[in-house]
């Protein structure tokens, strides 16, 4: 008798125990989680965006950096049947004929305010803040072509045009090494191996940054 008990309060543990893990696991819904390969049948937006750069970097590397995250914007497998993406110089166009501000930070309205001349539905401010370029030497004895540790806050916020609402804001820290070397598609840069550095990382962070604010306007 007794190991009849011992048998059922064994049994009744180990359904206990699997009853628990089936509870705390995590659960996948496919309505929560947009796919990037489904087809969309919905109306495409037109959306424009601008770089917050406060004068920082030469012109030459501050335009790169735009268009390193307008090319990952327009190569993004969901932007791409959504999206119509406005090209940097009707952009650059219209921001100099409402006399935008470069040397201060992005007003949103200001943007709102460019997003409706063109006719956007959305505008993407991409923010580069607190930016360290430093020398970067592989091991004590320098082997290696090392490269350039390079740290600094990518944010990014989709504003829509119609009501002024921010819908999604997504901030990345940069923290990483790499070469001071700088090729994407359809972006040209010939500037200093420190600001090329720099332009890698910006592509890196833009890249994560888009794919988390698409899923987040997915879902709206």
């Amino acid at each position: 008798m007794d190991n009849m008990r011992a048998r059922v309060f064994g049994v009744a543990v180990v359904a206990l125990v699997v009853a628990t893990m089936a509870a705390c696991a995590p659960t996948t819904s496919t309505a929560a989680t947009p796919r990037f390969d489904a087809p969309y049948a919905g109306p495409r937006e037109t959306v424009a965006l601008i770089l917050d750069a406060r004068r920082a970097w030469q012109r030459d590397t501050e335009r790169a950096m735009a268009d390193a995250a307008l090319y990952e914007l327009v190569r993004h497998p969901y932007a791409s049947r959504r999206f119509d993406v406005v090209e940097r110089e009707r952009l650059d166009t219209i921001l100099d004929e409402i006399d935008f501000n470069r040397s201060g930070a992005v007003d949103p309205n200001t943007a709102v305010r460019a997003g409706r001349i063109l006719g956007a539905q959305s505008m993407v401010i991409m923010t580069v803040t607190g930016v360290t370029v430093s020398r970067y030497d592989l091991g004590v004895l320098r082997v290696g072509a090392g490269g350039y540790d390079v740290r600094g806050t990518l944010q990014m916020r989709w504003i829509d045009v119609e009501t002024g609402v921010i819908v999604a804001v997504e901030r990345k820290e940069m923290q990483q090494v790499v070469p001071g070397s700088f090729r994407v598609p359809g972006v040209r840069f010939s500037g200093s191996p420190q600001d090329a550095a720099l332009l890698t990382a910006v592509n890196d962070g833009a890249r994560d940054l888009i794919d988390d604010m698409m899923r987040a306007v997915a879902l709206r």
